[in-house]
């Protein structure tokens, strides 16, 4: 057998840079770049101002963390630069980072208790599954008992037995 590796196997320009901008919006890498000083380097430096392609749509609609477009923009000011090389600012960034991606769960999360409550008040304050599970049990386990069984019951109505 050959080791040699075909080039069709290595990966792409693009897929290398995809990869590196994205690496960006860890913190700890880029804090660590800060502290090794790569950051400093000239040519690390022309290398970031060269990736700032990624902001264009045709090519930033490719990227799964958005937050390193941001990244990509700061590490062109020194003072971020030298700052991010502090665990604080790290943190502190990767915090608000964490933040930003519950934000759309807890929007979603307080829309559904809208809507829940404005269905209890229409139902005379309660909802139907509340109604139904006044022992504390969960749908599954009412229908189950609905029918005699104490194995709770599928959608379509089959009985789900241990196995």
């Amino acid at each position: 057998m050959s080791n040699e590796i075909s080039a069709e196997d290595l990966p792409t320009r693009w897929e290398i840079e995809l990869e590196f901008v994205q690496s960006l919006a860890n913190m700890q890498y880029l804090t660590y770049l800060a502290q090794t000083g790569h950051l400093e380097n000239p040519q690390f430096l022309n290398y970031i101002d060269y990736l700032q392609y990624w902001h264009d749509p045709k090519y930033s609609k490719n990227l799964i963390y958005p937050n390193c477009l941001h990244i990509l923009t700061l590490l062109k000011s020194p003072h971020f630069r030298s700052s991010i090389s502090k665990q604080e600012l790290s943190s502190l960034i990767y915090q608000d980072m964490v933040d930003r991606w519950k934000e759309p769960l807890f929007e979603q999360q307080q829309q559904q208790q809208e809507q829940q409550q404005k269905l209890a008040a229409k139902n005379g304050g309660f909802n139907n599954t509340d109604q139904d599970n006044k022992n504390g049990e969960t749908p599954n386990q009412n229908a189950g008992k609905q029918n005699g069984s104490t194995f709770p019951q599928q959608q379509n109505g089959d009985q789900v037995h241990p196995q």
